[in-house]
C-alpha cells in the first residue's frame, strides 16, 4: 500500500472535496472520488479503529434506546433526539473522520418498524374481533370483552404505549387504528406520509378514508363519455369491428352465435368443420349479397 504523510493526505481529501461535481468534467470527478478513497484507504489504523468505535457508541447510546423492547414501543421524542444528536456528530467531524459520512436513514427506519409493528398487532386484534363474531354472531362493544377467550393480553400502540383505538361503525364493521408518527387522534384517517394521519385496519377497506387520495382521484382529468374517438381506437379493436360489420352485412353470424353454429353437440356429428362446408357457406353469402 502507498504510504503518505499526512500533511498530503489532508491536501488530497481537500482537493476531493472543493471540487464541483455539478459542473466538472466526468474525468475530473472520477480523479476527485479517487483521491478521497486514497486518503481513507491510508488513514492510520488507528483513526479506522477510532471511527468503528464512534460508531459502535452511536448505535449503542442513540439507536438501541429509541425501541423500548419490554413495552414494545418505538419513541417518537428518541428518534428525534437521536436525529439531533447524528447532526452533531456529523457537523463535528473531522475532515478524515467517517463519522462525517453516518447514513441518515435511522429515522425513516424506526418510522416504518412503528407502522409495520402497529399493523401486525391490529391484524392481531382483527382476527380476534372476527373469532368473537363467528361465536356470538355480533362485533364486541368493547375490546376487553375478547380477555381472554379470544386473546390473551391486548395489544398497546407501539408509538406511545397505550391501547389501540376501536371504533365500531354501525352494527358489523368497525376500524383498528394506531394514533400515527404524529402522535395526534385524526379519528382513523389516513395520510399518504408515514408521519402524518392514523395508520388503519378495517373490517371493510372502504372504511379507510386517505384525504391525500380522493384530492389526486378529484384532480385526475376526466374524459367525457364516448370522446374515444375512431382515431384514437386501437388497430386491433378496428379490426374487429369491420370484421364485425362484413359478417353482419353478408348475413353471416358472428360472437357467440357463430361459434354456436359451428360447434354441434357431441354425438352427432364431428367438432372440426371440413373446408368444404366453409365454402359453402362463403358462397351463400356473396350469393345474398348479389
Amino acid at each position: 500500500m502507498l504510504h503518505l504523510s499526512l500533511e498530503d493526505l489532508g491536501r488530497i481529501h481537500q482537493l476531493g472535496n472543493l471540487l464541483p461535481f455539478e459542473s466538472t468534467p466526468y474525468d475530473a470527478q472520477e480523479m476527485a472520488r479517487s483521491a478521497v478513497l486514497l486518503t481513507m484507504a491510508n488513514r492510520p489504523e488507528g483513526w479506522k479503529l477510532l471511527d468503528a468505535a464512534a460508531y459502535a457508541a452511536f448505535m449503542h447510546d442513540q439507536v438501541q434506546p429509541c425501541v423500548d423492547e419490554m413495552a414494545g414501543t418505538i419513541l417518537r421524542s428518541r428518534v428525534v433526539a437521536m436525529e439531533k444528536a447524528l447532526d452533531a456528530r456529523k457537523s463535528a467531524a473531522g475532515p478524515l473522520s467517517l463519522e462525517q459520512d453516518l447514513p441518515d436513514y435511522f429515522g425513516p427506519i424506526l418510522t416504518k418498524a412503528a407502522k409495520h409493528q402497529a399493523l401486525v398487532r391490529e391484524a392481531g386484534l382483527w382476527c380476534a374481533v372476527e373469532r368473537f363474531r363467528y361465536k356470538f354472531d355480533r362485533i364486541p362493544d368493547r375490546l376487553e370483552e375478547l380477555v381472554p377467550e379470544f386473546i390473551d393480553k391486548l395489544p398497546n400502540d407501539p408509538v406511545n404505549g397505550l391501547p389501540l383505538r376501536y371504533v365500531r361503525k354501525g352494527k358489523s364493521d368497525y376500524l383498528l387504528y394506531s394514533m400515527g408518527w404524529n402522535g395526534t387522534d385524526d379519528g382513523g384517517v389516513e395520510r399518504r406520509s408515514n408521519e402524518n394521519g392514523d395508520w388503519v385496519w378495517a373490517s371493510d377497506p372502504r372504511l379507510i378514508k386517505n384525504p391525500d387520495e380522493e384530492s389526486e382521484r378529484r384532480m385526475r382529468p376526466r374524459m367525457p363519455r364516448g370522446s374515444l374517438s375512431r382515431a384514437r381506437r386501437p388497430e386491433s379493436a378496428m379490426r374487429s369491428s369491420r370484421r364485425g360489420r362484413r359478417r353482419r352485412r353478408s348475413g353471416m353470424p358472428s360472437g357467440r352465435k357463430r361459434w354456436r353454429n359451428e360447434m354441434p353437440s357431441l354425438g352427432r356429428r364431428s367438432r372440426s368443420i371440413s373446408e368444404r362446408g366453409r365454402r359453402r357457406r362463403r358462397v351463400r353469402a356473396r350469393s345474398r349479397m348479389g
